[in-house]
């Protein structure tokens, strides 16, 4: 491999994606080169949509327009949102309610939202039907929960891909595909570095996780179950980071994955990343890149 092939992974997290856009746009304006994409759950929709045309701006536009038409139409995501936030008393005790209703509905139904609801979103976001369609490479993961295994798509139908990766157990109803049940490629791969390995020789990580931990105000089951699941998650990113050339990790402002309205700051802190961090990945790319060359003299 004698050419520059640099991938990029970009990591789960929901509303947190939002990163990603800024991100970028970051390596556009510095003229960086993508060859290929991998993505997962909120990654795997970015990485689409900027596979598609290579646009960042298209990028932007497209998402807050379908977002701005989405973001309160789902009741059930709007409560969904961290617990650790100031409410009003009113506020507080709708969310008892729903918090029981909710547990009650969780013994009969498989998720919250349908995979025809995921799918009217996708399908606004990404005007794309096929991997065949897109300009630049993309890889996208999802998980077999039966097996507990990567599933990584490159090929075909990309909506359903994309859908499958995005499909959050117990919130979004999964794929039931002969004995598989598929979900979110965030649960055994949250950073999808891996899977760019065999066919990039440099590869960058953007982690967007919730890593400003605030003080646990209110000691319940579900904010202990919930701290200790991001903890972990957390913790497995970090590791899987380490797989990459280089890491870019958004300050994500300690947002929940359901917190949607802080898309536009997001954004921003992708662009501050890159800026903060571009010196030292262009420097990197250099060594690269003169290695090439001097391996092309000699041989």
């Amino acid at each position: 491999m004698t050419e520059l092939r640099l991938g990029i992974a970009l990591g789960g997290g929901g509303a947190r994606g939002a990163a990603h856009i800024g991100v970028l746009n970051g390596f556009e304006k510095e003229e960086v080169q993508i060859s290929m994409i991998a993505g997962v759950s909120a990654g795997s929709v970015i990485g689409a949509m900027y596979a598609l045309h290579g646009n960042v701006n298209w990028v932007e536009e497209r998402f807050k327009k379908v977002l701005a038409k989405n973001l309160n139409s789902n009741i059930f995501i709007k409560y969904l949102s961290d617990s650790s936030e100031k409410i009003s008393f009113l506020g507080q005790t709708k969310l008892f309610f729903f918090e029981h209703f909710l547990q009650i509905i969780r013994l009969y139904k498989k998720s919250i939202i349908s995979r025809n609801t995921l799918k009217k979103v996708i399908c606004d976001l990404v005007p794309a039907e096929s991997f065949e369609d897109l300009e630049i490479p993309l890889k996208v993961c999802a998980t077999e929960l039966n097996s507990g295994k990567n599933i990584t798509y490159d090929s075909g139908n990309l909506i359903t891909a994309i859908i499958k990766s995005c499909s959050i157990p117990g919130i979004v109803e999964p794929t039931l595909q002969n004995k598989n049940i598929i979900v979110d490629g965030g649960v055994y791969l949250p950073i999808p570095v891996q899977v760019l390995k065999d066919e990039c020789n440099f590869t960058v990580a953007v982690d967007i996780s919730q890593n400003k931990l605030s003080i646990l105000k209110k000691i319940n089951m579900k904010n202990l179950k919930g701290r200790s699941d991001l903890i972990t998650s957390n913790h497995l990113k970090n590791l899987l980071s380490k797989q990459a050339d280089f890491v870019l990790k958004p300050n994500t402002l300690g947002s929940h994955w359901s917190s949607f309205h802080n898309s536009h700051l997001l954004i921003r802190e992708g662009e501050i990343e890159v800026k903060n961090k571009i010196d030292s990945l262009k420097a990197m790319l250099t060594k690269i890149k003169l290695k090439d060359k001097h391996k092309e003299r000699l041989s």
